[in-house]
């Protein structure tokens, strides 16, 4: 034997001292010029899977060589592999699998011979120990887990107990936002059901009124209290039609219909909406913007009643005899409108919130200005929904405002610039036989005798039944039905009256004061050709009577997006 073996057997024998081990390990790595050395033990607990033997290096570097050396030194033999070092490097390592160890020496290419023949020995020293070790563990593990088990059945315990609570806690609350949830849901539904029969009551009294303004217009009167009338009544139509507005908004229900559109001609009537105010304040409007070339993808009803709310606000907080200016033009791909008022202005941390609803700033404590506070609030809903913006802009109290609105703007041809000339009006008679049904007497009275004023040949009804009887003598062109009538609704009596007038039908316009979305789905399903909502627009009526299709999308907007 030689010296170095001599020395090799005595690092050997003396890794048998466990508390020297890991010197002695570092010294025996040293003499046989190894970079690492890792001895491993089958573990039958594991299946025989090789883990670190006491006192060894209990880690390995890692990575894919590793993993996948371990598992081939268990079968006996020389194994060679290439494996990352402490270091981080890559290193080549020898491996020789014994019965039940093995050993790894990473930066040799072979292990001595002395090695081998201390097999045996090293084998049944690093056997015992892991199997002392593991009777050690189990020990101690069964004591660990008898303590853990006698805390964990407390532990359970209280968390059975404490779910049981929580669980109860958390049926009850489920129980209670259910409740909350159908009485939301059905306090919801009322709302909208009172909002709509508000808006049917309010505007039955209302359509009979505007009727008898409309007939004294035609019969020439004109008196200060007759325009006091016009102006209230029309007040009056407007806050009902804010109301249903502003609860379609709440829930999310507002819709446009749009289609290709010149601003002027939407300014026009939107000018025409708010003139009562500014006419009763003695007020100068001020419009400025092309004639032509100011073409939008927009809902004409509602952008106008975009304006006009712009207009009213601007007139009902500006005083009496000052200037209202509305100014619009194309700058790049946007068309910015501008109304200008001379009013009460508003301070900077107002510009924002002056768009929510019910907001009424600088006057809460004084009514004198009027209104609900809707106006503003339905505007930024309605141009939103015209994928523009709006906003607010003042120099501070009594220093007026001018509210801004942007919309995106069509392109527009030297062809489309040019004013195209106006249909000449026609002053034939109308010739159309008008049946009108209605169970207001006097909304029914009313309009029979505006459209007898304008020439129309006429017959008026307060019933089903009643209707009925008159067309055995009256063959009508155009039936206008309330849709809310008694004994058989306006749905019925158009089915009865196509029966009876099978060999000449008449063309039938709904006209009621219910305007929601259903209401205006379910008479074009029945065949009515128009769905007006009162008081009617004398305009789109005569419209509808001289065969104008489409006329009724001019009125104002329908409770679909309200």
């Amino acid at each position: 034997m030689t010296e170095e073996d001599t020395a090799l057997l005595g690092l050997v024998a003396a890794l048998g001292d466990l508390e020297r081990r890991e010197s002695v390990c570092r010294e025996l790595s040293a003499r046989l010029g190894a970079r690492e050395l890792y001895v491993f033990v089958a573990d039958h607990e594991l299946d025989g899977q090789l883990v670190p033997a006491m006192g060894f290096a209990a880690v390995v570097p890692g990575g894919p060589e590793w993993r996948a050396l371990l598992p081939q030194v268990r079968t006996p033999g020389p194994h060679r592999a290439r494996v990352r070092t402490r270091e981080g490097d890559e290193d080549d390592a020898v491996a020789y699998g014994y019965d039940g160890w093995a050993i790894v020496a990473v930066g040799l290419d072979a292990l001595p011979e002395l090695i081998s023949k201390m097999a045996p020995m090293m084998k049944a020293m690093v056997q015992a120990e892991h199997r002392v070790r593991i009777a050690g563990a189990e020990v101690d593990l069964a004591q660990q887990n008898a303590r853990r088990f006698t805390a964990l059945a407390r532990a359970l315990e209280a968390t059975r107990a404490d779910l049981e609570q929580t669980l109860r806690a958390h049926e009850r609350q489920a129980q209670q936002l259910d409740l909350a949830r159908v009485e939301a849901e059905e306090a919801t539904r009322v709302k909208d059901d009172f909002l709509a029969m508000l808006g049917h009551e309010l505007r039955n009294p209302l359509a009979p009124i505007v009727t008898a303004l409309e007939l004294l217009d035609v019969e020439g009167a004109d008196s200060r209290e007759l325009r006091v009338i016009d102006r209230q009544v029309r007040h009056l139509q407007r806050l009902v039609d804010d109301l249903l507005d502003v609860a379609r908004i709440a829930r999310g229900a507002i819709s446009i219909a749009t289609e290709r559109v010149e601003l002027r001609e939407v300014a026009v009537h939107a000018v025409d909406m708010a003139s009562p105010l500014l006419e009763e304040k003695r007020q100068t409007l001020v419009m400025r913007m092309p004639e032509h070339g100011l073409p939008l993808d927009a809902d004409p009803a509602r952008f106008a009643q975009v304006i006009a709310n712009l207009l009213i606000n601007a007139a009902r907080y500006s005083p009496e005899g000052a200037q209202v200016t509305l100014r619009a033009d194309r700058e790049d791909d946007r068309v910015h409108l501008r109304v200008e008022d001379e009013g009460v202005g508003l301070e900077p941390d107002t510009l924002e919130r002056i768009f929510d609803r019910f907001r009424q700033e600088n006057i809460a404590f004084d009514r004198s200005h009027g209104g609900l506070g809707l106006g503003l609030a339905i505007a930024r809903s309605l141009v939103e929904l015209h994928r523009g913006r709006i906003w607010a802009e003042s120099d501070g109290l009594q220093r007026g405002a001018v509210f801004h609105v942007e919309v995106p703007a069509l392109e527009v041809s030297e062809a489309e610039m040019t004013p195209r000339p106006a249909d000449a009006p026609s002053d034939a008679p109308p010739n159309v036989r008008v049946l009108v049904v209605d169970d207001n007497e006097d909304a029914a009275t009313m309009l029979t005798v505006l459209l007898q004023k304008r020439g129309y040949e006429t017959c008026t009804a307060f019933d089903g039944p009643g209707a009925l009887g008159a067309v055995r003598a009256f063959e009508p062109d155009v039936a206008i039905l309330d849709i809310g009538l008694p004994v058989m609704d306006g749905y019925e009596l158009a089915e009865h009256l196509r029966e009876r007038l099978a060999s000449r039908p008449p063309r039938f316009i709904a006209l009621t004061g219910y305007g929601q979305a259903s209401d205006r789905r379910r008479t074009a399903e029945a065949g009515f050709e128009a769905h007006l909502v009162k008081p009617v627009d004398m305009r789109a009526l005569e419209a509808l009577l001289a065969g104008r299709h489409g006329a009724s999308d001019a009125s104002a907007p329908s409770d679909e997006a309200r």
